[in-house]
């Protein structure tokens, strides 16, 4: 479900920009800061089902995307 929310809030945020701002938001570096840990979720969300991975590997990298997802927000 975080990846749900992750895609829904990257999808809202960029709409909602374009609507306050008037025009596109393509090279705003909160959105692109975003697509960092919402591509690493993925990438262990499929390789989780189409690989078998589990326990450790998988608990890393959901890890990472998190603290990347953070440290991205507090210096941009």
């Amino acid at each position: 479900t975080g990846f749900t929310f992750l895609t829904f809030g990257i999808v809202s945020g960029s709409l909602w920009a374009t609507s306050v701002w008037e025009g596109r938001q393509d090279f705003d570096l909160k959105l692109i800061a975003g697509f960092v840990p919402w591509i690493l979720y993925g990438i262990s969300i499929q390789l989780r089902y189409l690989s078998g991975w589990q326990g450790k590997r998988v608990a890393f990298i959901s890890v990472f995307g998190g603290v990347l997802l953070l440290l991205f927000f507090m210096i941009i």
